[in-house]
């Protein structure tokens, strides 16, 4: 009986074998492989979408800056204006609070776009998100005008670069 209880002990105080211990450690790294992996793609996405929220956010504050200063504006000026063109320009005819004429100037420089209003000139897009293409059209039907707006954002993370382009059209009010 005592050596019943002694074999019985032997057997529990054994171990782990060599192979189960690979086995173990083999399983342990497929886990974090997987976790790993899983936490790199879930930074990826992330740093993806963080791109693509600000060429959106650029492109909505730059296209209702534009539209909401040509609805409200007097007119094209006589100048200046560039149509047709990949690198357009947009200048404005507007009257301020005390009824002085001014002029509203949209360019795009460089790969920012840019608002020249008097002396004042600001830049409309966010840092790091470039304006590769401001393409402006007229329509003149006679009675109305129609200004119809392209452009193309751009943003660049690491190795990689995010494009989109963005349409938008605006009757000009004071017009008709």
């Amino acid at each position: 009986m005592f050596k019943k209880k002694l074999i019985k002990n032997n057997k529990l105080m054994r171990g782990f074998s060599l192979l189960e211990i690979l086995i173990y450690i083999s399983v342990l790294v497929l886990v974090l492989f997987i976790v790993i992996n899983t936490t790199l793609m879930m930074f990826d996405s992330y740093a993806n979408i963080k791109m693509s929220q600000r060429i959106n956010q650029t492109a909505s504050g730059i296209l209702e800056r534009v539209v909401v200063e040509t609805k409200w504006s007097r007119g094209l000026a006589v100048s200046g204006n560039v149509f047709n063109s990949d690198s357009g320009a947009l200048v404005l005819s507007v009257v301020d609070d005390e009824g002085n004429f001014s002029e509203k100037k949209f360019f795009l420089e460089g790969s920012d776009l840019k608002m020249m209003e008097g002396v004042d000139v600001v830049t409309l897009n966010l840092p790091g998100v470039s304006v590769n293409r401001f393409y402006l059209s007229l329509v003149d039907n006679g009675i109305s005008k129609l200004v119809k707006i392209e452009m193309d954002l751009s943003t660049q993370r690491k190795d990689i670069v995010k494009s989109e382009t963005f349409y938008n059209s605006v009757v000009m009010r004071e017009i008709y």
